[in-house]
């Protein structure tokens, strides 16, 4: 590891993330430089490279994989929670599921006013709190695990409330157009937010599309809108075409 390699290094310990460009520019080198002394660092497993940028790896990000899965496709989330956001209107009730996709979009709701908001995730719940001027926050209850709330205290919960939209993300869209989880507990709880609001909107970025696990959610001529990050292949599109769903990217 060479003196260069040595600064980012330390320079990314105090700020966690930070985008290639920024370093190429902080360090007044290339880009593909920057990316040669980040793939160096990735191989001391000393951090790990995400989209746009590199995240330091130490004790906090192993001991909370939540937290490192917050930066994975981080240009791609926030370019989704941007379009996501339009869909939400003053004194509208939200629903934002555990994902890492939904929390970018957390980060935007100080733009609206007067929201009532329910989430699963702490941290989201977290910094909506510290960023509220008007809305309403509820956190919904269940057994915590890995920063996100389950179970059937929270599938009770849900049941109780009818929210305007509800964001879910999930981990694989297959190529039969089936929504599916690794976890049962998440599958059988979108089903309930399925039947508990007016709008479902599918936030997920292209990694997910393709991709298929072991229990079903909602198939997507179950929900009103897909939100993703590039343009999706021609039949999924014409998928949701025929079945009238908005689709943005």
């Amino acid at each position: 590891m060479n003196k260069r390699q040595t600064e980012i290094l330390k320079y990314l310990k105090k700020q966690k993330f930070f985008r290639t460009s920024d370093l190429a520019k902080k360090f007044n080198y290339s880009e593909s430089t920057i990316r040669r002394d980040l793939a160096v660092l990735e191989n001391l497993h000393l951090i790990k490279r995400v989209s746009g940028g590199a995240i330091v790896i130490d004790d906090d990000f192993i001991e909370n994989p939540t937290e490192l899965k917050y930066f994975v496709n981080s240009f791609e989330k926030n370019k989704i929670a941007d379009l996501a956001l339009d869909y939400i209107a003053d004194y509208h009730s939200i629903f934002l599921d555990s994902s890492s996709t939904c929390q970018y979009l957390g980060h935007l709701l100080q733009e609206k006013k007067h929201l009532t908001i329910f989430t699963t995730n702490l941290s989201t719940a977290d910094l909506i709190d510290k960023g509220n001027i008007s809305h309403s926050l509820y956190m919904i209850g269940g057994q915590v695990s890995n920063g996100k709330v389950s179970g059937s205290i929270t599938e009770k919960f849900m049941r109780d409330i009818e929210v305007d939209i509800a964001f879910i993300s999930c981990k694989g869209v297959s190529s039969d157009y089936t929504i599916s989880e690794v976890l049962e507990t998440e599958a059988l709880f979108k089903k309930i937010v399925r039947q508990h609001a007016k709008k479902v909107i599918l936030v997920a970025d292209h990694s997910k599309i393709n991709r298929s696990y072991l229990f079903k959610s909602l198939s997507l001529s179950d929900i009103d809108c897909f939100i993703t990050d590039k343009q999706l292949p021609q039949d999924f599109v014409t998928y949701l075409e025929e079945n009238n769903i908005d689709y943005l990217f």
